[in-house]
Order: structure tokens, then C-alpha cells, then sequence
């Protein structure tokens, strides 16, 4: 969907969807609130490939300053949300200039959402406004949930930063209260790249509330930053704790590098001014012998991450560690693609060409799952369809452990449950189906997950 939207305003405010926003800086969770694009299409500005763009009409020339941003703020679509966005500007609407690419932060589907003030084109006339998503946050899709630009230059004094992000988001670039003035920020995770311009990294620090400043050299700013764990859910996944086999961390030197386990046991030295990063959720023990000798950054810390009972869960692999059946009656093929995924670049593929109403004839499944009796479980996955369809989705161990009924819809949705193994559990003797010969259609499978819980 692309949509153009007329405003003529000495303050511009732009209520996509055209929604009135009677809240002053707060937006709605309404997806009839925002913007959606799931389609590339051709660009306005020719020097731009086939993108996901909204392109804004003012109506006439206007000096426009500061921009304010609202991501994609619906809960059910926060990682369609721009990540990173491109904006150009132009007076004729053929001759076009790019301001620059900006980090968005993402929405946190909160009817308090305030959005995100970072770009100033510092009183350029322009009559049209291009945005262009260059990143989301993982979805097949791309939205934005309202744009308001400023005609008059608005002073340094009146901004302020307060925005969120996850640990597990990656660098937030470009910082900026509103107003590009010369001046330094600083501030735990704050970088200063060298080219006037600052980063945030809210992995280094962690889950937390951060306090930001903006200095001009005549006045300070100061601002907030929130990081929230990746264990929340509208955070993208903690790190499996298993990314390295053994958690003995014993080299000599250890390599620049991020261990990640439920506990670490280190006898080893940080040399060669590398960053070091010992990460357990249970617990980090430098044993007698440890060292650090020499080290950019070398930081010992409990953090939380996960433990995937799934094997090859976003079938990076293939069908590895994947059972299919296709039963008498059944006409299907089952496969991978990377023409549709919810993460990474590979999800599972099935085409029913036949059913028969029975779930259990078209199944892909993975068994010997080691689930402990009385033991609470988390249980997700994004799925997709064709159309709007059922599959059953369920754990069974000797018995029935867990079953759902899901209505699928034509994009990703990502579904989470909770549940307890019963008492008669068998080890190594659960397995995770989804069983989907009820309809004919297509069918896509990806971000399989099984945890523990505490």
C-alpha cells in the first residue's frame, strides 16, 4: 500500500492514515493509525532502487527544521517499524536531494508513545518529503506511524531525549535531540564517531535507564535513554547460551569476542588490546591463572540469554532435525525457502495441493525433546499463509502435552504460549508438531522456539 497525503500547515503535522492527533506527541497502537507497505515498488527519486517509500506533498515550498519520527507502533507489527530510514527531499518532486539515513528506535505498542525527534534539515525549502525504509526490525514488512515537521526553527532548550531500545537491537546512529547543533553528547554506550556525529550501544550497557548529555559549550541538554532486555517481548531474542559448546573460556589469548553460556569458567589472559565479553546467566568465575593484560574493553557480567531446546529452529539447515509426513490422501511438498522468512534468510515451505480435514495427514514435526516433568515452558514461532487458514499446533509426549488451534492470516504472525509438563513426561520422548492438513494452500515456518522457564 502507498498512499500521498496533502497537508498545508505552518506547523505540519501528519496524521497517517489521515488521523487526527489529538494527544500533543502521543500516538495510538491502532494499525489504522499508520503506514504499511509489504511490496516494493518504483521510487520517486529515480536515483533509488525499488523500495519500501511514503512520500509526503506539503502543498507548496516550506523551510523545513526539525523532523519528528513515529515508528510502526501497532504490537503485533513492531518489527515492521523502520530501523534505519532514508529521507530526500524536493521542490519539484524530479530533482531530489538525500538529507541523510537515520536510526528510528522502536516503538514499544504504548498508547504513550512519543516518538522519536532526530532530524533537522536546518530551514531547507522543500515542497515534498521522501522517506525510504533502508532496515526494519526483522519483519516482512515495512510501516511508519506518523510524521510531524517543523516550519520555524525550534531551540535546543525545548527538545529533549527519551526514547527506548533493546539490548539486542544493534547500535542506535546518528543521536540527535531534534536540532543538529554544533555540540558533543556523552554518557554510558555514547561513541563519538569521529565525523561529528555519535552512537549509542545498548548492548555494552544493558537493560537500564541512561542519562544522555547534549552540550553546546553555552547550555546543556540532557536526556534519557532506556534499554530494555531481551527477554521482553518486543525485543528481538537473547543469545542462544550455548554459543560456544564448552563453557570454559581457557585460551591464551582469549579472541575478541562476545561468550555467551549459563556459566563460564575462565583459567585464560585478554591480550593483544581486544574486547572481551564473559556473559553467563547463571554465573562468570575467573578461576587462579586469569588474567587481563591487555584490553580495549574486557567485561565479566551476568546477563540473560537463551536456551533453545529447538534444533535448527529458523531452518538456516534445511529440513535438519525436522520430521515431514505427508500421509495417503495428502498431495504437498515440503521444503525451505528463501524467497519468505521471519528472521535470518530461510523459513520452512509447505505446499498443499490436497487435504483431507485431517491435521495429523501433513506434518512437520521435531522429536526427542528433552522436557523435565512439572517443569514451565515458553513455546513460540511466526507462521504465515497463503490465506486465512487452521493448522493444530501441539507438544506430545507419551500423551498430549499442549494443543492449539490457529487461525493463520496472508503475513507473518508470531505466536507465544506457556505451559506445564504434566508429571508423566518421558525424557528425551516430547515432540513439536505442526499439522496442517486441514486446507489446501501454502505455508511458511520459521523462529521456532522452546525454553525453560523460571
Amino acid at each position: 500500500m502507498k498512499i500521498k497525503i496533502t497537508f498545508i500547515f505552518w506547523i505540519i503535522c501528519i496524521g497517517i492514515g489521515i488521523q487526527a492527533q489529538c494527544y500533543v506527541d502521543r500516538h495510538s497502537t491502532d494499525i489504522a493509525d499508520a503506514w504499511l507497505s509489504c511490496d516494493l515498488s518504483a521510487s520517486p527519486n529515480s536515483a533509488n532502487p525499488d523500495s519500501h517509500w511514503i512520500m509526503y506533498d506539503l502543498g507548496g515550498i516550506h523551510p523545513i527544521y526539525d523532523i519528528h519520527v513515529w515508528n510502526m507502533n501497532h504490537p503485533d507489527f513492531l518489527n515492521f517499524g523502520f530501523k534505519e530510514l532514508q529521507l530526500d527531499y524536493s521542490q519539484d518532486g524530479v530533482n531530489w536531494t538525500t538529507a541523510g539515513t537515520y536510526s528510528v528506535p522502536k516503538a514499544f505498542a504504548s498508547s504513550f508513545y512519543e516518538g522519536y525527534r532526530g532530524i533537522n534539515l536546518k530551514g531547507q525549502q522543500t515542497r515534498y518529503l521522501l522517506f525510504t525504509g533502508v532496515s526494519n526490525y526483522q519483519g516482512p514488512c515495512f510501516g511508519l506511524g506518523e510524521i510531524k515537521a517543523y516550519t520555524s526553527q525550534q531551540s535546543s532548550q525545548s527538545w529533549s531525549l527519551a526514547m527506548g531500545t533493546c539490548e539486542s537491537e544493534g547500535h542506535l546512529q546518528s543521536l540527535s535531540f531534534g536540532s543538529q547543533y554544533a555540540g558533543t553528547y556523552s554518557g554510558p554506550g555514547v561513541t563519538d564517531l569521529g565525523d561529528g556525529s555519535f552512537s549509542f550501544d545498548p548492548d555494552i550497557v544493558g537493560p537500564g535507564l541512561y542519562t544522555i548529555q547534549f552540550n553546546t559549550g553555552s547550555n546543556q541538554v540532557t536526556g534519557t535513554i532506556e534499554v530494555y532486555s531481551c527477554e521482553n517481548r518486543f525485543c528481538r531474542d537473547c543469545p542462544e547460551c550455548d554459543n560456544f559448546v564448552q563453557s570454559e573460556v581457557d585460551a591464551d589469548p582469549i579472541q575478541d569476542n562476545y561468550y555467551y553460556a549459563d556459566s563460564i569458567n575462565s583459567m585464560g589472559a585478554v591480550r593483544n588490546f581486544d574486547n572481551v565479553y564473559l556473559r553467563g546467566e547463571d554465573n562468570v568465575t575467573m578461576q587462579p591463572g586469569f588474567e587481563v593484560i591487555q584490553a580495549m574493553d574486557f567485561v565479566s557480567e551476568i546477563r540473560d540469554c537463551q536456551t533453545n531446546l529447538i534444533r535448527n529452529p529458523s531452518f538456516e539447515n534445511g529440513l535438519t532435525d525436522w520430521k515431514t509426513t505427508i500421509a495417503s490422501g495428502i498431495s504437498a511438498t515440503i521444503s525451505t525457502t528463501t524467497q519468505e522468512a521471519y528472521e535470518k534468510a530461510t523459513s520452512a515451505y509447505i505446499d498443499a495441493n490436497s487435504s483431507t480435514g485431517d491435521s495429523w495427514r501433513l506434518v512437520v514435526q521435531q522429536q526427542n525433546i528433552t522436557l523435565l516433568p512439572d517443569q514451565e515452558y515458553l513455546v513460540a514461532f511466526a507462521i504465515k499463509s497463503d490465506h486465512r487458514s487452521t493448522i493444530n499446533f501441539r507438544i506430545t509426549g507419551p500423551s498430549n502435552i499442549f494443543s492449539r488451534d490457529l487461525i493463520l492470516d496472508p503475513f507473518w504472525n508470531h505466536f507465544q504460549f506457556t505451559f506445564t509438563a504434566g508429571s508423566g513426561v518421558v525424557p528425551d520422548g516430547a515432540s513439536l508438531k505442526f499439522q496442517m492438513g486441514i486446507e489446501t494452500g501454502e505455508f511458511w515456518i520459521d523462529h521456532v522456539r522452546l525454553e525453560p522457564l523460571d
